[in-house]
């Protein structure tokens, strides 16, 4: 499963994280928005994009669901 959390960091030009459930999930969905695998970040512990508005509307219309930073952490560990 996807997820793309629901609170933005205001003031960045890609304020909302990407983030996949399951191993080898995240490449896969990102290369379908056009973002490629090197692009895969890994600060906080959780492997993710950062993106923005536009790519997280998309990624949602492509069935990302929406989570807040509690859910997309949880799902990290």
């Amino acid at each position: 499963m996807i997820l793309v959390d629901c609170n933005p960091e205001h003031g960045t030009r890609y304020p909302y994280m990407m983030v996949a459930t399951c191993p080898g999930e995240l490449a896969a969905f990102g290369r379908k928005l056009g973002l490629k695998a090197e692009w895969i970040r890994r600060d906080f512990g959780i492997e993710h994009f950062r993106i923005n508005a536009l790519k997280r509307r998309e990624a949602l219309m492509k069935g990302a669901r929406e989570a807040s930073m509690k859910e997309i952490v949880a799902s990290a560990s």
